[in-house]
């Protein structure tokens, strides 16, 4: 039987991925309790947290350049519809 390796070696993807592995392993420490067993839970909002966090190298949002509009926040929403009403 051969050993063969499916993946390919690119430092530049893999800098890449390991720079959000980091930045994602930072909100799950501010985000996830002392006992650490509800991580899984709060990966969304960790998720979330970095879509909608405004990057210094583009200026935006990683949310506004796949979406090309502005993430509103649902407390803000929810104020909005009561204005209208």
């Amino acid at each position: 039987m051969k050993n063969v390796s499916l993946t390919i070696y690119y430092p530049v993807a893999n800098s890449l991925a390991e720079a959000f592995n980091k930045t994602i392993g930072k909100l799950l420490k501010k985000f996830v309790s002392k006992s650490q067993h509800d991580w899984d839970d709060k990966l969304g909002e960790c998720l979330w947290a970095y879509r909608t966090m405004v990057r210094s190298s583009t200026k935006v949002t990683p949310f506004f350049l796949m979406y090309e509009c502005e993430v509103v926040p649902r407390w803000k929403f929810k104020f909005h519809l009561y204005t209208l009403l």
